[in-house]
């Protein structure tokens, strides 16, 4: 399941270029606490959640993240397969994994 989401940023009159970050985790409950998260910072954010290798796969092609914040374990997907993957299609972009263990 791919999504899009524009965070706004208020009480910015300057007009700044949104950070797009590519979320992979599957779990709606925490893809909504990061949203809300990135919301929060009221930076200028362009999200987009996806949730499976091939959409991740197809999100750093079309997408094209500043950043991605990668699940540690996903049902049919890891974050270590996900660097993998982004090393090879996007060397400079970073991920940071978002997970509350990093056991399994």
């Amino acid at each position: 399941m791919s999504r899009l989401v524009s965070l706004p940023c208020e009480g910015s009159p300057t007009i700044i270029k949104a950070l797009r970050v590519l979320l992979l985790e599957d779990s709606e409950a925490d893809a909504a606490l990061i949203q809300d998260e990135l919301q929060r910072s009221e930076m200028p954010t362009l999200l987009k959640r996806v949730d499976s290798e091939e959409e991740f796969s197809a999100a750093l092609a079309e997408f094209a993240p500043d950043v991605v914040l990668s699940a540690h374990m996903l049902s049919t997907f890891d974050s270590r397969a996900a660097l993998t993957i982004l090393r090879a299609e996007r060397p400079t972009t970073p991920l940071i994994f978002v997970t509350d263990s990093l056991n399994g």
